[in-house]
C-alpha cells in the first residue's frame, strides 16, 4: 500500500535531506547507544506486521507532516524501512532524527491484538521462532537504532517561466509505501541472512585505491601478454625462454565492479565500462558474477 501527501502550495525551499535505511535486526552488544531493539520485540513485530505496518506507515506520514511537510520517499517492510526525505531546516531535520531514534515500539504503538500471528510467506522464517505471547516492556523496541543518517545540503535549483521564477524541491511530495523488501532482490535474500555474509564497509579514498590498483593489475597483465615474456618456445633457435611460476602468493583477486543503483541514479553518473551493472528489479543480473573465490567484489550505490 502507498500514500501520497501533497503539500501546501506556499513552502520554504527544501534545501536538506537525509538518506537512511535499517535493516530491523536485533541490536549488537557493541552498539552505540543504550537504545536496543530485543528479539524477542523483534519477532513480536514480525509476527504481527499486518498490524504494525500500517501503523508505521501513519506514524511516519504524521511525522513528516509536523516538521514542516517534509517531502521525499519511504519504503516500510516487515524488514525495515528506506527512505530519502527533504525538509526546509536543518532544525526540522535534527528532530526528525531524534523522534526517529527515539521511536520504541511499544511505547508508541502498544501491544497487538490477541490471536493477530501472521502466517504468510513473507514471514515463514519467523514461524520457526518461538511466538510471542506476553508483550515485551517499553524500551526494548527501538526500530530505528543504530541508523547511519546520510545528511547534505541541496543547491538552489529554478525553474524559469515567462512571468517569474520557481524553486524546485528535490522532491515533489511524500509517498510512503509498504513493500515487501526495502532493497528489491526478488527474495532471494532473507533479512536475517545479511548479517551472516556482509561485506566490509569501506571510505570513498579505499575504494578509488581498489579500482586504481585493479586498472594497474590489468594494464600489467595485458603488457606481459604481448611482450613475449610468457613465451617458452625457442626462437631462431636461441635458448628456450624461462617461464615465470606465479605463485598463489603472487596472485591478486580479479575485481568485479557492481553497480547497485537504479537505472535513473546510473544514468545521472557512472564508472565507464564497469564489469556490468544491475537495474531496479532485475536482480538476475547478478547470477554468478561472484562465485568465483578468486573475485573480489566492489559494489557502489547512491549515499
Amino acid at each position: 500500500s502507498s500514500s501520497t501527501h501533497r503539500p501546501p502550495h506556499h513552502h520554504h525551499h527544501h534545501q536538506h535531506v537525509v538518506l537512511f535505511y535499517r535493516y530491523f535486526l536485533p541490536s549488537s552488544a557493541a552498539s552505540s547507544t543504550n537504545q536496543q531493539l530485543s528479539s524477542t520485540t523483534l519477532n513480536l513485530f514480525r509476527q504481527n506486521s499486518s498490524h504494525y505496518l500500517p501503523l508505521l506507515h501513519q506514524h511516519q506520514s504524521t511525522l513528516c507532516q509536523q516538521l514542516g511537510n517534509m517531502k521525499g520517499r519511504i519504503l516500510l517492510s516487515t524488514e525495515g524501512i528506506n527512505g530519502t526525505l527533504s525538509c526546509s531546516t536543518e532544525m526540522e531535520l535534527k528532530e526528525y532524527i531524534e523522534r526517529m531514534e527515539g521511536f520504541d515500539l511499544i511505547g508508541e504503538l502498544g501491544a497487538p491484538p490477541p490471536s493477530n500471528h501472521d502466517d504468510d510467506d513473507a514471514n515463514s522464517k519467523v514461524a520457526a521462532a518461538e511466538v510471542v505471547t506476553v508483550t515485551p516492556k517499553a524500551g526494548s523496541g527501538h526500530l530505528f537504532d543504530n541508523i547511519d543518517w546520510k545528511t547534505s545540503t541541496t543547491t538552489t535549483t529554478t525553474k524559469s517561466s515567462p512571468s517569474s521564477q520557481t524553486q524546485i524541491d528535490p522532491f515533489p511530495d511524500l509517498k510512503i509505501q509498504i513493500v515487501k523488501e526495502i532493497v528489491n532482490t526478488g527474495g532471494a535474500i532473507h533479512v536475517d541472512e545479511i548479517p551472516l555474509d556482509t561485506g566490509k564497509e569501506i571510505s570513498a579514498e579505499e575504494f578509488h585505491s581498489i579500482l586504481v590498483d585493479a586498472q594497474q593489475q590489468q594494464q600489467q597483465g595485458d603488457a606481459s601478454s604481448t611482450d613475449g615474456s610468457g613465451m617458452g618456445d625457442a626462437i631462431d633457435g636461441e635458448r628456450p625462454l624461462k617461464k615465470h611460476k606465479v605463485d598463489d602468493t603472487e596472485k591478486k583477486k580479479e575485481v568485479v565492479l557492481i553497480d547497485v543503483r537504479n537505472t535513473f541514479e546510473h544514468a545521472i553518473g557512472h564508472f565507464i565500462h564497469p564489469t556490468f551493472s544491475t537495474t531496479r528489479g532485475d536482480s538476475s543480473k547478478n547470477d554468478g558474477a561472484v562465485d568465483d573465490k578468486d573475485t573480489k567484489a566492489a559494489t557502489t550505490t547512491t549515499t
